[in-house]
């Protein structure tokens, strides 16, 4: 799965931000990776991901946690943001993190409707 996974944001990397229908295929692409394995998409983003990789993802990390919604994610991505104190400081991560962990409780709130 890593390396479907890293493959798939390589492609997103290459296409311009402003050919918005590429970005969103490239991202649809990584989505239906990351769709195939809970257990493999935590075990990534804790052990496998990139500082790179890491904030290419934060781009999707919502779209994520609509896939698995899952307090699991989240603590994976404050796990793995911890080792990348840098890249989450140039990118302002955590304020991606918390937005995530905004939605899941937004979308778990909607289910107790």
């Amino acid at each position: 799965m890593t390396e479907k996974i890293r493959e798939a944001i390589e492609k997103r990397t290459s296409i311009d931000d402003e050919w918005d229908y590429g970005v969103q295929q490239s991202w649809k692409a990584v989505l239906s990776i990351i769709s195939e394995n809970f257990d493999g998409v935590v075990d990534f983003i804790e052990n496998d991901c990139t500082a790179d990789e890491f904030s290419w993802l934060s781009e999707i990390y919502n779209e994520i946690i609509d896939i698995f919604p899952s307090e699991r994610i989240i603590e994976a991505l404050r796990k793995t943001a911890e080792k990348y104190p840098k890249e989450v400081e140039q990118y302002n991560l955590i304020y991606c993190i918390d937005e995530a962990e905004e939605h899941l409780s937004f979308i778990k709130g909607a289910r107790n409707e």
